[in-house]
């Protein structure tokens, strides 16, 4: 399921548009030769688990991979390949981790997903400018980036931050939000999630409750409370980030 759903259809899918979308025909039949193939032997792979849907998908796909023969009940369950290219996975581990930290800073920040960003790029490695040429065009179609640039040390703009290892990645709020309708949207959540931390506060200091409810509710309650104080903590830290951009 994972590398169904998660490295072929979200990761590689998305990544695959690149090469799709250039003007190099090699590049884009050796990227049509994978996803097919991979597809293929997926589906024999998932045959014996989900035998309807993997028969009416191979019947299509089946030309498009080379197989032949009537049924893909009546194909070899694939193999796997002993080689494996390290550099290719660890370039691939990195950028995903590059481009969730991303996410990460849109879901902080409320940005929804679609909006391009300009990402700034501070320290790291060698090896970190390297893959940031390399697969530059793959991290600004996976992240939805609008522009990458590098900072100098001790250049300190008002920005998201994330981490990439020892590369630190950051979005000018300034360029992709109104600060102050953010801090008025802010300042309401602030507001109900203090409420709700104050009706659970005074659940847990109710003697009555806490002597009479069952342990597993009182623990429930518990990790409410100690949930809501870290999301409070979250968004009073994102008004103070505004907060100065705003001054």
């Amino acid at each position: 399921y994972d590398f169904i759903w998660n490295e072929y259809c979200d990761w590689y899918l998305e990544l695959s548009k690149v090469s799709l979308r250039s003007d190099d025909p090699a590049r884009q039949r050796a990227v049509r030769y994978t996803l097919i193939q991979v597809l293929e032997r997926s589906l024999r792979a998932l045959h014996p688990f989900m035998p309807f849907i993997t028969e009416e998908i191979w019947q299509s796909i089946r030309e498009l991979a080379g197989r032949s023969g009537d049924s893909i009940v009546l194909q070899a369950f694939p193999r796997a390949e002993a080689d494996v290219d390290t550099d290719a996975c660890e370039d691939i581990s990195w950028l995903k981790e590059f481009a969730l930290a991303i996410r990460a800073i849109r879901g902080e920040m409320d940005i929804p997903p679609g909006k391009r960003l300009p990402v700034l790029l501070r320290g790291g490695s060698e090896l970190d400018r390297l893959r940031v040429d390399h697969l530059g065009d793959a991290l600004l179609q996976i992240g939805a980036i609008d522009r990458l640039a590098w900072l100098e040390d001790g250049i300190a703009p008002a920005a998201a931050t994330g981490l990439c290892g020892d590369l630190e990645l950051l979005v000018p709020l300034a360029d992709v939000i109104d600060p102050a309708a953010e801090i008025a949207r802010l300042d309401r959540e602030i507001e109900k999630a203090n409420g709700e931390l104050q009706r659970l506060a005074g659940k847990l200091n109710n003697k009555n409750f806490v002597e009479r409810a069952p342990e597993e509710v009182v623990a429930r309650e518990r990790e409410k409370l100690a949930n809501q104080n870290s999301t409070l903590e979250r968004l009073r830290d994102q008004r103070q980030k505004l907060a100065r951009l705003d001054s």
